[in-house]
C-alpha cells in the first residue's frame, strides 16, 4: 500500500486484496500447515488458528476492505468505525482466552500482600493508587500437576462474553484520538505483553508464579490495555497545570497513570459488569483486591520519570536476590515497561511509525500552546538519550533475568540496531517529520477537534484517511507477520527433511533417495509418509515437539550428527498453547 501511495507501484492493491488473501489461505497457508502436521502429527494449534482466520476473513473480509475503499468522508472516526471494531474484537478474543484459563484453573487463592507497602516508604497524604504499590506481590504457589496448560473445559456464559466486549468498548471510548496515546497504542501494548508473558520460561526464578497463574497473566494484559486510558496527550508536568484539581487529588505524582487506574477500575466496578466480576472473583474479596494490586503495580511501573518510584524499584532490586516475590513483581513490572516502549525494540519501520506518532502528538501540543518548548529542537538527541538511559538498560535487565529466553536477545539486538540507525539517520528523519507536519495548514484545528487525528504514524507520510490508514496498516502487518512465520516454517521443514534423508537413508543407492534432497517439499513428505520408521519416530518423539511459538525465529539448525538431534532441533510448536 505504501509503495502504491508513494508512486512506486502502478497497481492499487485494495480492490483485489480480499480475493488474494482468500486464495493464499487455500493454496499456500493450509497446504503448508498440512505439511507441518505430517512431520509433527500432534500439531493442531496453527491449523486451527489458520482455519479460524480463514473463516473470519471469508465472513468479514469484504466489510473490512469496503471500509478501505470508502471515501474518507464516509468513514466516521470513533469506536463505531470498522477499524476500531476490529481492534476491539482482537482484544476481546485475547482476554476471553485468558479468562477461560482463569475460570478453569484459578480456584486456589494466592496469599495477600501487605497493605500500604509503598506508603510506609514514602509519605503521601491521600489514599491513591500511588500509595497502594507493593514492594512484593505474593504469587500463588505453583501446582506442579497444573504446570502445563490443560485443554479449556469451561465455556464462558454468553452474558459474561457480552459484558467483556462492552468493557473493552468502554475502555476504547475512554481513549482520546491522540496520534500516539490512543487505543491502537493500548492494543499494541496489550498484544505485546501477552506475547512476552507467553514467551516466559516458568522454570526461572520469579517467573513460575506468573507463567502458571492465569489470573496474573490476565491482570498483566488487562493492565496493558487500560494503562493510558483518558490520557490527555501531554506529560504529567503539563497535566498538573491544566488540571490542578486532579493534580491535588494525586499529590502531584504520576497523575496520568493514577487517573488511568481509577478510570479503568471505576468502569470495571460499575453495575454494567456484575457478571464479568463474578466470573473473575466470585464472592472473593481477596481476589478482587489481588487484581487491583496487580493492576496498580503494573500500570504505575509505566511512569519511568517519578523519583519516588525509581527509588522504590531500586529498593526492590536490592531485596530481589533473597525474595522471590520481589523478583516476580520486578518481572511483572518489566513486562509492562517493555511492552509500553516495545516499538523501540521492534523492526525499524515499526519504530519509525510510532516515533512519528509521538512526535506529532508533542508537536501538536506545542502548536496548541500546551508545551513551552518546540519538541523538534531536541528530538534527535532526546531519542538517543532515551535509548541509552531507558530502552537499552531495560532490555539488558530482561536478558539478564533469563525469563524470556531467546526473545530477550532479539529485543536487545533490535534495540541496538535501531539506536545505531537513528544515530545515523535521525537528524534527517526529524527534518522530514517536521516538514510533513508543517504542510498541514489546519493541523492545530484538526488535532484539537480530534476529528481526523491519526491512529497510525503512516498518516504522517500520506494523505489517506485515518480509518483507511489504520485498517490498511493492521491488515498488512498481520499478513506480513503470518507470511514471515510461514517462510520460517518452510525453510526449517525443508532443512529438517534434508537432514532426515541424509541421516536415515545414508548409503542407500536408490536413485529416488539419491535425488530426494533436491525434490520439492511435498515429494519429500510423501516419501516419509510411506516409511514405517518415520511414523514410529513421530509417535515416539511427539512429546518433544513443544517449544515456544514466539521463539520460532530463534531456532536454528547447525551441524546435525544424528536423527535424534534433528528431531530435537525441530521442536517448533508452542508450549504456551499446549497441544
Amino acid at each position: 500500500m505504501e509503495a502504491f501511495l508513494a508512486g512506486r507501484s502502478t497497481e492499487d492493491p485494495r480492490p483485489r486484496w480480499h480475493d488474494v488473501q482468500a486464495l493464499a489461505f487455500e493454496e499456500k497457508i493450509l497446504p503448508l500447515l498440512d505439511a507441518v502436521e505430517s512431520i509433527i502429527p500432534n500439531d493442531t494449534y496453527l491449523i486451527q488458528e489458520a482455519l479460524q482466520n480463514m473463516s473470519s476473513w471469508a465472513k468479514n473480509g469484504q466489510e473490512r476492505m469496503a471500509a478501505i475503499l470508502l471515501p474518507s468522508a464516509q468513514v466516521e472516526a470513533g469506536c463505531g468505525d470498522v477499524s476500531s471494531s476490529f481492534l476491539i474484537s482482537k482484544n476481546v478474543n485475547m482476554l476471553e482466552s485468558l479468562l477461560k484459563e482463569v475460570v478453569t484453573l484459578g480456584d486456589e487463592e494466592a496469599p495477600e500482600s501487605p497493605t500500604s507497602d509503598f506508603q510506609s516508604h514514602f509519605e503521601t497524604p491521600n489514599e491513591t493508587p500511588y500509595v497502594e504499590i507493593q514492594l512484593a506481590i505474593q504469587m500463588k504457589p505453583v501446582n506442579r500437576s497444573l504446570s502445563t496448560k490443560v485443554p479449556f473445559v469451561v465455556d464462558l456464559a454468553p452474558v459474561v462474553l457480552a459484558e467483556l466486549r462492552e468493557f473493552v468498548i468502554q475502555i476504547a471510548m475512554g481513549y482520546e484520538k491522540h496520534p500516539f496515546h490512543n487505543f491502537q497504542h493500548a492494543s499494541h501494548v496489550a498484544h505485546l505483553s501477552n506475547i512476552l508473558v507467553h514467551s516466559m520460561d516458568g522454570s526461572k526464578e520469579g517467573a513460575s508464579g506468573i507463567v502458571h497463574d492465569p489470573f496474573v497473566r490476565f491482570a498483566i494484559v488487562l493492565s496493558a490495555l487500560v494503562h493510558d486510558v483518558d490520557h490527555s496527550g501531554v506529560p504529567n508536568g503539563r497535566l498538573a497545570e491544566e488540571k490542578p484539581d486532579m493534580a491535588r487529588k494525586y499529590s502531584q505524582k504520576s497523575i496520568a497513570e493514577q487517573n488511568s487506574i481509577d478510570v479503568a477500575w471505576g468502569i470495571l466496578m460499575s453495575d454494567a459488569f456484575v457478571n464479568l466480576r463474578n466470573c473473575l472473583f466470585g464472592n472473593s474479596a481477596a481476589k478482587q483486591r489481588r487484581l487491583r494490586q496487580l493492576m496498580v503495580n503494573s500500570i504505575m511501573a509505566t511512569d519511568i520519570f517519578d523519583q519516588g518510584l525509581r527509588e522504590f524499584r531500586e529498593l526492590r532490586w536490592e531485596k530481589s536476590s533473597s525474595c522471590e516475590s520481589c523478583m516476580s513483581t520486578l518481572i511483572l513490572e518489566h513486562i509492562l515497561q517493555a511492552s509500553d516502549v516495545v516499538h523501540t525494540m521492534q523492526d525499524w519501520e515499526i519504530y519509525r511509525q510510532w516515533n512519528g506518532c509521538l512526535f506529532q502528538e508533542m508537536y501538536t501540543a506545542y502548536l496548541e500552546g500546551r508545551a513551552d518548548k518546540d519538541p523538534s529542537e531536541g528530538w534527535y538527541d532526546g531519542e538517543l538519550w532515551f535509548f541509552d538511559n531507558w530502552v537499552l538498560p531495560l532490555a539488558r535487565k530482561l536478558k539478564e533475568s533469563g525469563v524470556l529466553n531467546a526473545v530477550s536477545d532479539q529485543l536487545l539486538e533490535q534495540a541496538n540496531r535501531n539506536r545505531s540507525r537513528w544515530e545515523v539517520e535521525g537528524r534527517q528523519i526529524c527534518i522530514s517529520m517536521l516538514a510533513s507536519l508543517k504542510k498541514r495548514p489546519s493541523l492545530r484545528d484538526t488535532t484539537a477537534s480530534s476529528s481526523t487525528s491519526s491512529y497510525s504514524a503512516r498518516s504522517l507520510f500520506s494523505d489517506v484517511s485515518t480509518s483507511e490508514t489504520m485498517l490498511t496498516t493492521t491488515i498488512v502487518e498481520e499478513i506480513e507477520s503470518l507470511t514471515k512465520v510461514m517462510k520460517r516454517y518452510e525453510r526449517k521443514l525443508d532443512t529438517a527433511c534434508g537432514t532426515l534423508v541424509a541421516v536415515k537413508c545414508k548409503g542407500e543407492a536408490d536413485p529416488i533417495i539419491a535425488g530426494l534432497k533436491e525434490q520439492s517439499l511435498p515429494n519429500k513428505l510423501q516419501f516419509f509418509r510411506e516409511k514405517s520408521w518415520y511414523n514410529e519416530i513421530c509417535q515416539k518423539k511427539s512429546e518433544t515437539f513443544k517449544l515456544h511459538y514466539d521463539e520460532i525465529s530463534a531456532v536454528t539448525f547447525g551441524p546435525i550428527e544424528s536423527l535424534d538431534e534433528a528431531l530435537i532441533n525441530a521442536e517448533w510448536i508452542a508450549n504456551d498453547f499446549e497441544i
